[in-house]
């Protein structure tokens, strides 16, 4: 059995009766992910936190962390991760009411109206040698500018949520990112 998968007993009472019951296995975040590296791909820098990353916005970027623990201290793997992105204006103010249109094409695993990026479970159930997972996200998430129902706003950095999803529950680290 799996974190997030039901079991149903049927119980037989004394008094003759029976009663379906179910259950979700579930586990507790201990901790959340940790950064460990960043970079364009191929070319990864030890994480050194907690100041801003700044980053090449011409090439696309890999974090790489390391899972959340359970309560018994054991990785929590297997289930989706959500990379929620934000973005900030010039007076470093979180851009709000952005507009699916700033994305012109399509990006995969990409949600323009989180904006967010969906990192199926399939997709980091292995880890690592060094017991992390790691995602290239792809510099056209990065736009210099995005549209909103007020019009046009020019970014100046982002903040991406890397979010380890169970059950509704979360565990989330934040990371501040800016172009050079």
């Amino acid at each position: 059995m799996n974190t997030g998968d039901t079991f149903t007993v049927e119980v037989s009472f004394d008094d003759g009766t029976t009663g379906v019951y179910s259950r979700m296995i579930n586990y507790v975040f201990k901790s959340i992910p940790k950064l460990i590296n960043w970079g364009p791909p191929g070319s990864l820098a030890a994480f050194n936190g907690p100041a801003e990353i700044v980053f090449d916005g011409t090439q696309d970027l890999v974090l790489e962390w390391a899972p959340p623990v359970d309560d018994f201290g054991m990785l929590m793997t297997g289930w989706p991760y959500r990379l929620e992105l934000f973005y900030y204006d010039t007076n470093d103010q979180q851009i709000d009411n952005i507009d699916a249109s700033t994305w012109t094409t399509a990006i995969t695993n990409f949600n323009t109206q989180g904006p967010t990026i969906e990192v199926p479970a399939a997709d980091v159930t292995t880890l690592s040698a060094s017991n992390t997972f790691s995602y290239q996200i792809p510099k056209e998430v990065f736009v210099d500018q995005v549209q909103t129902t007020s019009g046009t706003v020019d970014v100046q950095s982002y903040k991406v949520d890397i979010a380890a999803q169970n059950n509704g529950n979360n565990a989330a680290l934040m990371i501040r990112l800016r172009k050079h």
